[in-house]
């Protein structure tokens, strides 16, 4: 047995090793990988069901304690949901802003947690969007814009948009450019969310 233990050992390093190298040589992110994504989103949904089911136990639904440790697994389950968000981040976040609009149907504690994503979407950086941008189109930001403006006036969570000038005529634009990581994930993302739901 003691064998099998360290043959399996050997063998997970010896294919882990290699795989790690060659997706970050090729500039894969762990985010990226549908399976990471989907293991992310799994565990979310499986600790916060196991949460409600264990603070709740016993507890009467009519007693003043129930209420109160509903409301905290409510916000636990919020947390960990804004977590996974941000962690996921394009459609996910676009899922929690969704979620954190829904006063009427969800708990206080997830529409007033989730409300920072409509805020608060993660910057992507101005050189991958660039490399969006001339894959799409076939140019550079330079050869179609002037006064490009690299601070975003936006950030959202699918994409990001600047304000330029176009080099063709001068008038100013919003140039709005996808997050690199979108069209990769999205398939993922929302077969992950279908089977979630």
């Amino acid at each position: 047995m003691r064998k099998l233990h360290k043959v399996l050992a050997i063998t997970a390093i010896g294919i882990g090793l290699p795989s790690l190298t060659y997706l970050h040589k090729n500039d894969y992110s762990l985010t990226n990988i549908g399976i990471a994504r989907f293991a992310r989103a799994g565990d979310m949904v499986i600790k916060t069901l196991a949460d409600y089911k264990w603070s709740l136990y016993g507890l009467n639904p009519d007693s003043e304690e129930y209420r109160e440790e509903l409301s905290k697994a409510h916000q636990r389950g919020a947390d960990r949901l804004l977590k996974l968000a941000r962690s996921n981040g394009g459609i996910f976040i676009k899922m929690g802003q969704q979620l954190g609009t829904l006063q009427y149907l969800l708990p206080i504690e997830y529409t007033s947690t989730l409300s920072v994503l409509h805020s608060k979407a993660p910057e992507s950086k101005l050189s991958d969007l660039e490399k969006v941008f001339n894959n799409s189109l076939g140019t550079k930001l330079e050869e179609v814009f002037v006064d490009f403006n690299t601070q975003p006036y936006g950030v959202a969570s699918l994409a990001q948009v600047y304000s330029a000038r176009l080099k063709s005529s001068g008038e100013k634009v919003a140039v709005k450019i996808q997050h690199p990581f979108v069209k990769s994930r999205t398939v993922i993302d929302l077969a992950t969310i279908e089977v979630g739901l």
